[in-house]
């Protein structure tokens, strides 16, 4: 299968420019740092999460093979949130959101957004906004799941607490 060496000018409903404006690369045949010689190189975006940590998100088509999608998510180095500057540059209210699609989907349509890249990430993101303040309001749209809706309780008891402003906006619940 040949496997894309270019964006594609739209992939889960996010633009080449969305992408790029995120600062994700398209890496046509990337594997994990430690992974064995025959393990496979696959498509993979490449997202940003620090000077030292990034997210590895697999390049999904119908020629994927089934093995392949356990390894969907990957992180290398450690862990963090997603446009996390967005935090202290935004000239709008923010969107917290779990995923990286889901911060592409909310630029897609002119918002601003953070992903924590997980729920468990929830902490890091109240130590931040402990330590800095966030310029806009936040808006809570983690995914309507039991997790989701726990995490969003407890953001909005800290963020309430720390007086920073913010709103839950919660998904229509057809969407995770």
């Amino acid at each position: 299968s040949k496997h894309p060496a270019e964006f594609p000018d739209v992939y889960r409903g996010i633009t080449k420019q969305t992408f790029k404006q995120a600062g994700i690369r398209l890496v046509p045949d990337w594997k994990h740092p430690k992974a064995s010689p025959n393990v496979p190189c696959m498509p993979y975006f490449i997202v940003p999460l620090s000077d030292n940590a990034y997210e590895a998100i697999l390049y999904e088509t119908s020629d994927t093979p089934q093995s392949q999608k356990k390894y969907r998510k990957m992180v290398v180095g450690h862990k963090n949130i997603f446009l996390k500057s967005v935090l202290y540059t935004a000239d709008k209210p923010i969107a917290i959101v779990e995923g990286v699609f889901d911060a592409l989907s909310v630029m897609q349509v002119g918002g601003v957004a953070v992903a924590l890249c997980g729920i468990s990430m929830s902490n890091k993101l109240l130590e931040e906004l402990m330590h800095h303040k966030p310029v806009q309001p936040l808006y809570l749209m983690l995914d309507n799941d039991t997790a989701g809706q726990n995490t969003t309780k407890k953001l909005a008891d800290c963020l309430q607490k720390a007086n920073i402003p913010f709103v839950i906006a919660p998904l229509d619940s057809a969407y995770k």
